[in-house]
């Protein structure tokens, strides 16, 4: 049985949580990474905001290095992989949680989802779970360009524009899911 991975990353408010939705909808296994800031969360019983999961974050890679979302998760993608053949991971940051995936899973695709910052911010602003103000939503970038997200894009086999409808991104989502070797 051939097994796909599919990793999306791209800046916050381009649409991963979005593609994350639309995969599930498509019956397909998503394992999220920032489920681990979640779940340190509540077992620091902090409340869920934009500096505690910052804090907990930049702890994690700075205590246990730049990969260990990649590591503390890859138990979850080997088990969805024994019963999916494609599995999507959300929240990718940085090159070396990429080169993690590579070297300890057999095909490993990058998506990467892009869209303009007004139209980003303003979905920040709109979310229903932990929204974010302009000035949060400025701060989260800077932080996760310093993780080095923009230069995923260079790595990424699929460059995904989301700037219009959900319909048109999903044709675009569906058509790497038509891709995958499975």
């Amino acid at each position: 049985m051939n097994q796909f991975v599919v990793v999306l990353t791209g800046l916050p408010g381009s649409g991963k949580t979005t593609a994350s939705d639309y995969f599930r909808k498509q019956h397909l296994s998503v394992v999220s990474m920032g489920e681990i800031t979640r779940m340190l969360l509540q077992e620091k019983k902090l409340l869920q905001t934009e500096e505690n999961e910052k804090a907990i974050r930049t702890n994690l890679r700075k205590n246990h290095g730049e990969d260990i979302y990649a590591r503390l998760i890859m138990k979850d993608v080997r088990k969805m992989l024994r019963k999916h053949q494609l599995v999507a991971i959300e929240g990718l940051r940085s090159e070396k949680e990429l080169d993690y995936f590579k070297k300890k899973l057999t095909d490993v695709k990058l998506i990467f989802i892009n869209a303009d910052r007004r139209i980003r911010y303003l979905r920040l602003q709109k979310r229903q779970f932990r929204p974010l103000d302009y000035h949060q939503a400025k701060q989260r970038d800077i932080w996760e360009k310093s993780q080095g997200v923009l230069r995923l894009r260079r790595s990424a086999d699929w460059n995904i524009e989301n700037q219009s409808t959900k319909s048109e991104f999903y044709a675009k989502l569906n058509q790497v899911i038509k891709a995958a070797p499975i």
